[in-house]
C-alpha cells in the first residue's frame, strides 16, 4: 500500500522514485503491522508463525534497502523507534493518529531525494494524512470491545463504533478536498468511498470479516490509478 501513496506523489509531483526508498517504505509498513501483531499476540510459549516470517522477510527487505541507499538511514531509524514504541504509546495517544502520523512520514520522505515541501506537497502530505486516519478508524470498528477491555486508546473505542465511523467519513471527505486542491486527485477515490463507508455502512464494517481488508485494499487504488493512466497514455 505505501507504493501506491509513493506513485501517486510521483505522478503529482512530477518527481522521480528511488527504487530503494520505496522499497524501504513498503518493507517499513509491512514490518510494523508484523510487529504490532507479534506484540499483540496471546501469549502461550515461542512458536514460529506466519508473522514472524513475515516480519523476518519485512526486516531484511528494509536492511537491503538501507544498505544500498544510506540516506534512508536516519528516516528509518525515526520511523522505526515510532514503530517500537507504537504498543505502549497507543495506551496514551490514539492509535490511528500514531498510523496516519507514521504512513505519512514514510510516503514522503523514503521514496525520494531531497524532497523540498511546496505548499501543493503540504497538502498533499495533509490528504494522505486524514486518508490514512480515516481508513484506520474504520478497520478499528469490528474491535471496539477489545480495544476498549485492552484500555487501547482511540476514535473507536472513545466514540463507539458510528460516532467513529462519522468521524472518519468527515476525514475522509476533507482528504478528498486537499487531494483536489493539491493535484493528487488519485487520492479522492480511496477517500470519496471511505466517505460512504462512514456514513453508510457501519454495520456492514462491524459485522464483515472482511471489512478491514476491504479497507486496506482501497488504498492501492490510487497507485493502480496512476498505472491505469500511464498505460492509456
Amino acid at each position: 500500500m505505501g507504493w501506491s501513496l509513493a506513485v501517486a506523489l510521483a505522478q503529482s509531483w512530477r518527481a522521480p522514485l528511488n527504487f530503494w526508498g520505496v522499497l524501504a517504505c513498503m518493507a517499513g509498513i509491512c514490518a510494523a503491522y508484523a510487529w504490532d501483531g507479534l506484540l499483540d499476540a496471546p501469549p502461550g510459549g515461542y512458536r514460529w508463525g506466519w508473522r514472524h516470517t513475515h516480519f523476518a522477510v519485512s526486516g531484511t527487505a528494509l536492511f537491503a534497502a538501507i544498505l544500498f541507499h544510506r540516506q534512508l538511514l536516519l528516516p528509518v531509524l525515526g520511523l522505526g523507534a515510532l514503530g517500537f514504541l507504537y504498543i505502549p504509546l497507543k495506551r496514551h495517544i490514539p492509535k490511528n493518529l500514531l498510523t496516519a502520523a507514521a504512513w505519512t512520514a514514510a510516503a514522503i520522505f523514503l521514496p525520494f531525494d531531497g524532497v523540498t515541501l511546496t505548499a501543493a506537497m503540504l497538502g498533499a502530505a495533509g490528504a494522505i494524512f486524514l486518508l490514512i486516519y480515516a481508513a484506520a478508524v474504520l478497520c478499528d470498528v469490528p474491535d471496539v470491545a477489545e480495544d476498549r477491555s485492552a484500555g487501547v486508546c482511540g476514535l473507536a473505542p472513545k466514540f463507539g463504533e458510528t460516532r467513529a465511523a462519522k468521524i472518519a467519513a468527515l476525514m475522509a471527505l476533507a482528504s478528498a478536498a486537499l487531494a483536489a486542491a493539491s493535484g493528487v486527485w488519485m487520492l479522492t477515490v480511496p477517500a470519496l468511498i471511505f466517505a460512504v463507508l462512514g456514513f453508510f455502512s457501519v454495520g456492514w464494517l462491524a459485522r464483515a470479516s472482511v471489512s478491514r481488508f476491504a479497507v486496506d485494499a482501497l488504498l492501492v487504488l490510487p497507485g493502480v490509478l496512476v498505472l491505469l493512466n500511464l498505460s492509456s497514455g
